[in-house]
């Protein structure tokens, strides 16, 4: 039976929050979003990989690690978004209208972000730090990884601990996301774009994403991790042929009656030349 679209009003953290994991020793706290997209379900796949390989003891961890579902409606139903797209519209005006609009009128991706945002509060008050972020994505076309930031030296870095390109300027782009959201109120992180929805390799990259910022930040040694340099080494092996930072320069929107055709054969930074 396909879900109520009501029931996101019944949300918990319990719900949304599938991993809560630490040993309680100190160190800094990795909190990794998945599926702010319905139809991106391989991030929630890669975060379940990395749960029971932490439950089995096989990694210790110093700080803490939380997994975060997006969207849980629409992953429960395999659709971007069921009234409109949950990572557009994080900007402070828009969250104070979101408080103070009456509940009766709210859609499915309004009381998404209301328990999201109860979530993000509770990291004000998290003894673990500091706090790090990560949202895991998929494409609906072909390509390679990358990552991508909101532009600060300090994200830069964290990015560039990943053996993929970053591209520079792209998140700004964007309408509204979470993670330039994040960035305003002064956390740290990086977007992941692991591949194609439906490419098992997709799960594989968001799962070895998640390992190396772990290490890259402390809260567990590489070392300790069996398969550390088989993660590194799949990710530096899919983005050699690319360069290491990419920026955007200039971004066209494509609007009713510019006669845009997309030619087949196109992925993910594919090379173009002028007239292309």
């Amino acid at each position: 039976m396909a879900p109520d679209p009501g029931a996101a009003a019944d949300r918990t953290t319990a719900d949304r929050i599938i991993i809560d994991y630490t040993s309680g020793a100190d160190g800094p706290s990795l909190v990794v979003f998945a599926g702010l997209h319905g139809d991106e379900s391989a991030g929630a796949e890669a975060l379940e990989r990395v749960r029971v390989a932490l439950e089995a003891g096989a990694v210790p961890i110093r700080g803490r690690l939380r997994g975060v579902l997006g969207n849980v409606t629409a992953l429960e139903r395999g659709a971007r978004f069921i009234d409109r797209d949950l990572n557009r519209s994080w900007w402070v005006d828009e969250i104070r209208k979101l408080n103070a609009r009456p509940r009766d009128t709210e859609c499915v991706e309004d009381r998404e972000m209301r328990s999201l945002l109860e979530v993000v509060d509770s990291f004000e008050t998290e003894t673990f730090r500091p706090v790090v972020f990560l949202d895991l994505h998929s494409t609906s076309a072909d390509g390679l990884p990358f990552s991508c930031i909101p532009d600060t030296i300090s994200n830069l870095k964290i990015a560039r601990k990943l053996p993929m390109p970053v591209i520079l300027n792209l998140e700004e782009t964007i309408d509204g996301p979470l993670m330039g959201y994040l960035s305003d109120l002064g956390y740290g992180g990086v977007i992941v774009e692991g591949g194609r929805h439906d490419d098992p390799r997709t799960v594989d990259v968001l799962e070895s994403s998640i390992w190396i910022l772990l290490a890259a930040i402390s809260c567990v040694q590489r070392e300790d991790v069996p398969r550390f340099e088989h993660y590194r080494r799949r990710l530096a092996d899919l983005s050699q042929a690319l360069p290491r930072v990419l920026e955007v320069k200039d971004r066209h929107h494509v609007g009713e009656g510019d006669g845009f055709r997309m030619e087949p054969g196109f992925t993910h930074h594919t090379p173009v030349v002028k007239g292309h």
